[in-house]
């Protein structure tokens, strides 16, 4: 179960994904495992340089967020690397339907995850559908995840420099139709300005945004996260990283 829920983490925080693979040279150093695990190299801050948000110009983008297009077809690849593992390749799908939920499908390797998703009035909104709202599946079984509780916004509509927000999601995993454990998240997030980041997929001009939370499993004391995500307009989340445990990186993207 500990790989669904790190996938979960890792598949709110990224938001985004399609398939290609990354030369060897524009690999970068693995880092040491250090509780300050996050790379920073090629990111360049611009401050004080704003940069008008504007609805998606995309007419099949069903949510019109700025920063979280939702259209279907849409599929994005990225680089990731978890702390003391190989760095892999994750590609995200999309499939929308006409009231504006959607499915995101992440490959990696051998496993597949599935997790629901909802254009709402203040922004895009993760695992808010009720009932099942994530699949897990790999060679040694399945298991999913209900949504019980869902407070707050994953991606507001209209975020500006100095924007703050928060959401809230308590889940129940089960396997082979038994609870097996149950989870809260709670993660606050904080719009710092813009950076041009450059990412295997190319130099993005993004908004940079702060995320702190924490988790609490079956009701145990709640362990911290801290990292940063990276969005640029019309594209969705460029570059992602939690301190000690992963960075990804956008590959490649095809949004219709």
């Amino acid at each position: 179960m500990r790989k669904i829920l790190t996938t979960l983490v890792v598949a709110i925080l990224t938001i985004a994904c399609s398939l290609a693979t990354i030369p060897p040279d524009t690999l970068p150093i693995q880092p040491t495992a250090t509780s300050g695990w996050i790379v920073e190299a090629n990111v360049t801050q611009i401050p004080d340089t704003p940069l008008p948000v504007e609805p998606s110009p995309n007419p099949n983008d069903r949510c019109n967020n700025p920063y979280y297009p939702v259209v279907n077809g849409a599929t994005w690849t990225y680089q990731i690397w978890l702390q003391q593992e190989a760095p892999t390749l994750e590609t995200y799908s999309m499939s929308v339907l006409d009231d504006g939920t959607f499915t995101l499908t992440i490959q990696k390797a051998e496993s597949v995850f599935a997790m629901d998703g909802a254009c709402r009035d203040d922004g895009v909104i993760l695992l808010d559908v009720p009932g099942v709202s994530a699949t897990y599946a790999d060679g040694s079984g399945s298991s999913t995840l209900s949504t019980t509780n869902d407070d707050g916004v994953t991606v507001p509509d209209d975020i500006q420099v100095g924007d703050e927000w928060s959401q809230t999601i308590s889940v129940v995993a089960s396997s082979e139709g038994a609870e097996t454990l149950s989870a809260t998240m709670e993660a606050t997030y904080k719009a710092l300005g813009y950076e041009t980041v450059t990412v295997p997929a190319g130099t993005f001009y993004a908004l940079k945004v702060e995320q702190n939370g924490s988790m609490t499993i079956h009701g145990s004391p709640p362990f911290d996260t801290h990292g940063f995500l990276w969005y640029a307009q019309g594209v969705g989340t460029v570059k992602s990283g939690l301190e000690g445990t992963y960075i990804s990186e956008l590959v490649s993207y095809s949004i219709p």
